[in-house]
């Protein structure tokens, strides 16, 4: 095969050049400016068979390596981005993918278009040398919105026609400061929402004609922050309940609020789900005989893929490209990497260096880009 790049295509098997094409593209969820149309022309030229899966206002793409019509291995990520921010901030083009000082700068460096780079040239590198890799790219334009026309559409519609894969690597960054340190087989599960404490509301000056919401609900807040809800999990640190804002009063100091409201964010882990959150929650607020409205909203399931083949299989092509011993880790915010485990898929992650991601001169080390593509080419072996 040949990877020479042309006037129209960089080199497909260079990930360095196919990142710089695709951060140029300023995909900002939900645009996409036709991140995914150039995703997709190279992925042709290596000989992939693509599908569109657009939902709502997102595009997404799923494409197909080898002879297999249903390949069992899959590497999945994202092309869209979060917002640069203040444009002040930076000090490069958010959107040029210039390579300075060996880095390559620019928003989706890390996350995640260089790994998606990375994930290609790994495929056209078999290629060139004589191999067919069977493989399934599931690659979305809706992770840092609200995933809700992503990943979780995408793997429905191919869990009803039977054509999930087994295995997944989600390229997202997963490493704190060096490449090779961390492999997240797990990510705790997220709710957040607001309880609301009701009240009275009177004169600041006639307690006894008013019902003070902040007195009669702070009682109750604190116990439901130091609630333990579970012992944790194997890898899991026990479930806690953050309150992150609380909101009452109205603007002036003689009067006693009406209703006061506490905005919380959970972080759980596999021993606990969404149900008996809840329900812990509740049995606090009414054994305080407090007057109430909840709502939460569950964001993502908790899960943990034990070692075992494909934890293994990642492990030893880290070792090998790296040098690193990494470790297992579930810390983080949620990822796409929940859906597959919701459909039954096996997934870990393993993606470039995080420190940057979401920052202003987000970048990514030249080499560290090299030795992902390895790392992903072993795997596709």
């Amino acid at each position: 095969m040949n990877c020479a790049p042309t006037a129209s295509m960089p080199d497909c098997c260079d990930p360095v050049a196919l990142a710089q094409a695709l951060i140029r593209f300023a995909s900002v969820t939900p645009e996409d400016h036709g991140c995914q149309a150039a995703l997709a022309d190279w992925c042709i030229t290596l000989g992939g068979r693509v599908e569109w899966m657009p939902f709502g206002n997102i595009t997404n793409l799923v494409v197909r390596f080898g002879a297999a019509e249903n390949p069992r291995f899959c590497l999945a990520g994202h092309t869209d981005v979060v917002p640069v921010g203040r444009p002040e901030s930076w000090t490069v083009a958010p959107f040029g993918g210039e390579v300075i000082g060996g880095f390559l700068y620019g928003r989706g460096a890390v996350d995640m278009k260089g790994a998606i780079a990375a994930m290609v040239a790994a495929i056209a590198r078999e290629k060139r040398g004589g191999g067919d890799p069977e493989v399934i790219l599931v690659i979305t334009g809706d992770e840092e919105g609200d995933s809700v026309d992503g990943t979780d559409k995408m793997l429905h519609a191919l869990a009803a026609r039977g054509a999930l894969p087994e295995q997944a690597v989600v390229g997202e960054p997963t490493n704190p400061t060096k490449l090779g340190q961390t492999i997240k087989n797990g990510r705790r599960g997220t709710v957040n929402g607001t309880i609301t404490i009701l009240g009275m509301q009177g004169h600041a000056a006639y307690p006894a004609q008013a019902d003070n919401p902040i007195h009669r609900g702070l009682p109750a807040l604190h116990e439901l922050a130091s609630l333990k809800l579970d012992d944790g999990y194997p890898g899991f640190s026990p479930t806690s309940i953050q309150i992150t804002n609380l909101n009452a009063g109205v603007g002036a100091s003689n009067v006693i609020p009406g209703r006061m409201s506490a905005v919380v964010d959970i972080r759980y882990s596999p021993a606990i789900n969404f149900a008996g959150i809840e329900t812990a929650i509740c049995q606090v607020l009414e054994r305080h005989n407090l007057r109430y409205e909840l709502e939460l909203v569950h964001h993502g399931v908790a899960f943990a893929t034990p070692p075992g083949p494909l934890v293994e299989k990642v492990r030893q092509a880290v070792v090998r490209h790296t040098g690193m011993e990494p470790e297992l880790s579930t810390s983080g915010g949620t990822s796409d990497a929940r859906f597959f485990k919701v459909y039954g898929v096996e997934v870990v992650e393993f993606g470039l260096v995080g420190q940057s991601m979401h920052r202003a001169d987000e970048r990514t080390a030249v080499d560290d880009l090299e030795r992902l593509t390895e790392i992903y080419r072993a795997l596709l072996r």
